[in-house]
């Protein structure tokens, strides 16, 4: 008689714990979604169909001298106008900067 009562106890518990870990939780607040710079897309899609995106994640240059790299990548055949050029430097500038 006691086992029942012990056993009636430990699967009430179990079925408390279960249904409390498998209740619906609280919906997150909506968090704002960081914008991503227009560059990316861009600097990953021509600078990656020649060489592998790390090079680029493992390279720390200023300002100027992203402008001059990309410079010399339009000189080998990268096609960028002037404002996808403006907007991959400006990109490479603030993510991998010295």
């Amino acid at each position: 008689m006691k086992i029942r009562w012990i056993m009636l106890g430990l699967l009430i518990v179990m079925i408390i714990l279960t249904t409390v870990g498998c209740g619906s939780s609280a919906t997150p607040a909506a968090t704002s979604t960081p914008e991503v710079h227009p560059g990316k897309a861009l600097a990953e899609a021509r600078c990656g169909t020649c060489h592998a995106f790390s090079i680029i994640e493992n390279t720390k240059y200023d300002h100027k001298g992203w402008e001059v790299s990309v410079e010399r990548m339009i000189l080998h055949g990268v096609a960028l106008d002037d404002d996808q050029k403006a907007k991959v430097i400006d990109y490479l500038a603030l993510t991998y900067a010295k």
